[in-house]
């Protein structure tokens, strides 16, 4: 019995030293970045929703990246993952937000990426209305990886640096 016990501590002892990582490389994972958009109108209702009277579904609502337009689509937005995955670019796609806290969809959104955080990279894109007199809005994204969790997004709408780099209010006459 008395060696049975001291061979439980011996593995139990092992198994929590196998567990430091102070010699070990730490490994980082970097969540995608995602831009997410409002689109209002001076009341403040949402022209994304179905529901509402003078929305914008109907209308051409498109991205310009990297030479290619992205017309606007309807598609949920994939899960957030807990680890690393390799990001998927989806385009732009008009989308109910996920409220963790309430377990259901909410407000619907024009979503833009995946962008991967893992390296650093910049980013232009722009944004157009072409049914709203050709109402154009110019992105700048920055995004800054030195290590660790060390990583920084900047973004910038018409030249104006935002304060929150992960989503956008755009008005709508």
């Amino acid at each position: 019995m008395k060696n049975i016990l001291f061979l439980a501590l011996g593995l139990l002892l092992s198994g929590l030293q196998s567990c430091s990582d102070k010699n070990g490389d730490m490994i980082w994972d970097y969540a995608p970045y995602i831009l997410s958009m409002d689109v209002v109108d001076s009341e403040g209702r949402n022209l994304l929703d179905p529901d509402v009277e003078g929305n914008i579904i109907g209308e051409k609502i498109e991205m310009f990246y990297d030479d290619e337009c992205y017309p606007v689509r309807l598609a949920e937005i994939p899960e957030m993952q807990s680890r690393y995955y390799y990001p998927r670019f989806f385009g732009l796609v008009r989308s109910q937000k996920w409220d963790y806290e309430a377990h259901e969809f909410t407000v619907w959104q024009l979503f833009w990426g995946e962008f991967d955080c893992a390296d650093s990279k910049s980013y232009s894109f722009s944004l157009q209305f072409p049914e709203r007199n050709g109402l154009t809005y110019e992105f700048d994204l920055k995004i800054r990886n030195k290590g660790g969790d060390n990583v920084t997004r900047e973004l910038k709408v018409n030249g104006k640096k935002l304060e929150d780099p992960s989503s956008f209010t755009i008005v709508l006459q």
